[in-house]
Parts: C-alpha cells; sequence; structure tokens
C-alpha cells in the first residue's frame, strides 16, 4: 500500500489521565486531520465514510458529538479502516496529530503557522483552455486579479486568474483551484466543487489528475498506469481509456482536494 504523508491515530490513552483542555486539542486534531486526508483522497468526508464502508453522514460534524454534547472518538477499528482508503498508515496519522495538539492550533482556519502560499489562483474548468492561462511550462502565468472567495461560479472575462482563499494547508508556489462548472463528472466530482490541483506534486496509479497541453481539451482523468514517458489514463467521463505521451507536451496535473 503506497502510505501518504499524514500519520497515526488518536485514541489509545487513558481518558481520565488526560486534561480536559489537552483532550480537548487532540480531538480537535484527530478531526481535522481526518478532514485532511478526505481532502488529498479527493474525497468530501462524506465520500471517505462511504469508501470505507461506513454510513455516508459518519463523520459529518454533527455526528462528532454525542446527544449529551461529549465529544465523540470514532473506534478503532473504523480508524483503521479510514486509514486503509487514505493510504495512511496509523504511525504516521498518530505522529501528525500529536504534533497538532502540540502546537494547539489545529482549528480549520485558525492555524498561526499558515503556509505561505495561503492564496491560490482560481478559475473555472470552462476557462481552462483559454490561450495565456498557462505558460510554456504549463504552470499558471501571470498575476491574478481581484477576489473569487464569494463566488460559485468564476467570471471567464474578466481575468485570466481569480484568487481564492487555500481551502487546505501546505499549497505549494505553482498550485491553483478550479471551480468545476459543468456535471460531466458527476457523481465523482459534483457541479461546483472546487477542485485544487498540485503540478508539483508526485503522481501515482490511481491519482486523479487534470490533463492538458497544446491541442489538448483539458480534462479530468484517473491514472492507470504511469511510466516515465507515457501514461494509460482513464476518462472520468464513459470510462475511456488512453495511452498518452507525456514527452508531447502533454502533462498531467494531480487533483490533491476538492470541496464544495
Amino acid at each position: 500500500m503506497t502510505e501518504r504523508r499524514l500519520g497515526s491515530s488518536a485514541g489509545e490513552c487513558e481518558r481520565d489521565e488526560i486534561p480536559q483542555a489537552a483532550e480537548d486539542i487532540r480531538w480537535e486534531a484527530f478531526w481535522e486531520l481526518l478532514d485532511l486526508a478526505a481532502a488529498e483522497c479527493g474525497l468530501s468526508v462524506s465520500g471517505l465514510a462511504k469508501a470505507a464502508g461506513l454510513d455516508a453522514t459518519a463523520l459529518n460534524p454533527s455526528k462528532r458529538f454525542a446527544p449529551d454534547g461529549r465529544r465523540r472518538w470514532l473506534r478503532m477499528d473504523t480508524v483503521f479502516r479510514l486509514l486503509d482508503i487514505a493510504e495512511i498508515s496509523l504511525a504516521r496519522f498518530a505522529e501528525a496529530m500529536e504534533q497538532g495538539a502540540a502546537r494547539g492550533n489545529v482549528k480549520p482556519g485558525a492555524q498561526t503557522a499558515l503556509p505561505e502560499y495561503a492564496l491560490l489562483r482560481a478559475t473555472s474548468f470552462s476557462h481552462l483552455a483559454v490561450t495565456g492561462l498557462f505558460d510554456r511550462a504549463f504552470l499558471p502565468a501571470g498575476r491574478p486579479r481581484g477576489s473569487v472567495v464569494a463566488r460559485r461560479r468564476l467570471d471567464a472575462s474578466a481575468s485570466p486568474w481569480g484568487e481564492i482563499a487555500a481551502p487546505i494547508t501546505g499549497c505549494g508556489p505553482h498550485d491553483y483551484a478550479v471551480r468545476l462548472n459543468t456535471v460531466d463528472y458527476e457523481p465523482v466530482f459534483r457541479d461546483s466543487s472546487l477542485l485544487v490541483i498540485a503540478p508539483d506534486a508526485a503522481l501515482h496509479s490511481g491519482d486523479r489528475a487534470l490533463l492538458h497541453g497544446e491541442g489538448v481539451v483539458p480534462r479530468i482523468v484517473r491514472i492507470q498506469i504511469l511510466s516515465a514517458d507515457e501514461a494509460t489514463v482513464v476518462s472520468l467521463i464513459g470510462d475511456v481509456s488512453e495511452t498518452i505521451d507525456l514527452s508531447q507536451r502533454l502533462v498531467l496535473h494531480r487533483i490533491v482536494a476538492a470541496t464544495l
């Protein structure tokens, strides 16, 4: 199993031996890391739950508290199933959770150690083929003009790139966001989903990626087989397989997160 860089589980310590404030921080770190694990798989938390054989609502924020208001922890066998789907080892999850708890700043959007690239260039899916959006290396070109944080659909005529607050941490300098404005990729990605795309991220078989290049209509594919010079990909529309020559100015940019 390919292991992602996250970490191990949360609930191995005796509850009555941990001060309440410290346990609350660990609980927040635990759930935030599960949210991040889902995003890095290109799934919502509901999608991650279903992939692990759970009810689609099992990981929803409303289910993270017991009826009496106490904070809820997952059973260890459930954690194992979720980490298996996310391809994260128990040890790595535990390490990442303890690091987050030690910082005490694990609430989404409230971190004090935000990455340098907390804003992303953003555009709509239908705008991806516009000339000048990417440079010769197929990296985002030009400076963003204005915020698109509040928009569900981006105005392709307004500027080459808008700008949006990064929905996940750890974004790189070339990462960008694409708002889907098509139903073609449902049910994998819903219309109006926001995709976070990382051109510099390593690619692996099974990854979902944006395929584009010279003379190619940009489209979302799943990588089936990958080598240094070519890749066999499966379109998410119609499940059609094709082999592409990556030396012919075609690129695959990995989709690292998807949110609504």
